[in-house]
């Protein structure tokens, strides 16, 4: 038997852990997926896929496959297109601070509906 200090600390441990995936906010929602997308959230080990109408968690990681396209509505109404074989991660602060995109590889397209907009691309140029 765990007894009452047990219970209490195995409680502690669940609500700290889930407390994490809990905190992140929705700040976008997919319009368009053709073929496959994954997202990564923040502290987690595994991508999960991504299907038309799924939330884009804040600060996570988004990768298109190969002949894939994904289409995301932010919460201001900015769009923002995937080419396949893209990388990004996506920190989507508050509606008065900066969107921050961190372009890893492949194409994005965007349509900004606000000023505060940032994208920054990780370049590698070599023979």
């Amino acid at each position: 038997m765990i007894g009452q200090k047990g219970f209490f600390y195995f409680f502690l441990f669940l609500l700290l852990a889930m407390s994490e995936v809990f905190s992140q906010e929705k700040v976008a929602t997919v319009i368009k997926n053709t073929g496959f997308s994954s997202q990564l959230l923040k502290g987690e080990r595994d991508a999960r896929s991504i299907h038309l109408n799924d939330f884009v968690m804040d600060d996570s990681s988004l990768l298109t496959g190969n002949k894939s396209n994904l289409q995301l509505q932010l919460t201001d109404t900015t769009f923002i297109s995937l080419a396949s074989n893209t990388k990004i991660a996506l920190n989507y602060f508050s509606s008065d601070r900066p969107v921050l995109i961190s372009l890893f590889k492949g194409k994005l397209r965007l349509k900004i509906k606000n000023n505060s907009f940032y994208v920054k691309a990780h370049i590698v140029t070599g023979k």
